[in-house]
């Protein structure tokens, strides 16, 4: 706003320029006039000139989005937990195809759900209002980790044991499975025992219904007696198993786990019993000198 006071002199003593100011009506985001009006001043030459002011846009911000950590139990769990307030609009999410691209449709104020394991992408945004700027939206990364169990095992002794007597000729089948809509055998990756890679449809194989894992007799021939441990690869996680082979009777146990470990804590027991007693002898005799 300019007012030009045409008299050299300016305003002279206590004069005051008489004039009111006014502008457009309105409180939103948007450019705004300012009238200058004029009025009575006789001893002046007065020029008004209007001007305008912009009210900005203010940034948005959303509500705070973090990734539930969820373990597949066949029961549908909402992906993302949602905290604080979203201000200069309203929060939607969608289920993306992947972290590089915000889906085209499907947005709403409803928290994405699910049911099976896998990766999701939940995307979230500001819709916002007139008074607020857009905001890109957002990824948010969420994994229904997969939940493996071994339903059914040829030889099963206890929890996950397979037994095995060096020997025998017999196959070793054992079955995998997860939660909810079984893909196991499409994630299905390999078979390791203590750490190594076995070789596909030589040491054993594999085939759907959920996964049916079948081990040869030459690659358990192969093992030493004792414990091992067998792990089944998949591409969102692995389960282990214990394998046990057993030797043709030399063994001092039947193969149980159960039963090993109470046979050496005796042993340990035996040894150190042996030994208090040799100690004790050895200080009596001192003791009788």
């Amino acid at each position: 706003m300019i007012i030009d006071h045409s008299c050299e002199a300016g305003i002279v003593g206590n004069d005051t320029i008489n004039y009111t100011l006014s502008r457009t009506e309105g409180e939103n985001a948007d450019e705004y006039v300012i009238t200058v009006t004029l009025g009575n001043n006789p001893n002046y030459e007065v020029t008004a000139t209007d001007a305008c002011f912009t009210v900005r846009k203010a940034d948005s911000v959303p509500a705070t989005v973090t990734a539930n950590e969820i373990l597949c139990d066949g029961k549908e769990k909402v992906l993302v937990t949602v905290t604080g307030e979203t201000t200069g609009g309203e929060l939607q999410l969608a289920l993306g195809e992947d972290a590089e691209t915000a889906p085209a449709d499907g947005w709403s104020t409803s928290i994405p759900a699910a049911t099976n394991a896998g990766i999701y992408y939940v995307w979230y945004q500001v819709c916002v209002d007139e008074n607020h700027n857009d905001a890109a939206p957002v990824c948010v990364k969420v994994t229904i980790i997969p939940d493996y169990t071994i339903t059914s095992v040829t030889g099963l002794s206890g929890a996950s044991e397979i037994q095995w007597t060096k020997g025998s000729d017999e196959e070793v089948v054992f079955t995998v499975k997860i939660s909810g809509e079984d893909n196991s055998y499409e994630c299905f990756a390999g078979v390791k025992l203590d750490g190594r890679l076995l070789v596909r449809d030589v040491d054993y194989t594999a085939k759907k219904g959920s996964t049916i894992v079948t081990l040869s007799p030459e690659v358990l021939e192969s093992a030493f007696e004792g414990y091992h441990t067998m792990t089944v690869l998949f591409e969102n996680g692995d389960v282990d198993m214990v394998l046990c082979i057993l030797g043709d009777g030399d063994n001092p146990y039947t193969g149980d786990a159960s039963a090993f470990v109470l046979w050496t804590v005796l042993i340990c027991l035996s040894l150190a019993g042996a030994t208090v007693t040799i100690l004790y002898f050895k200080k009596k005799k001192a003791s009788d000198q």
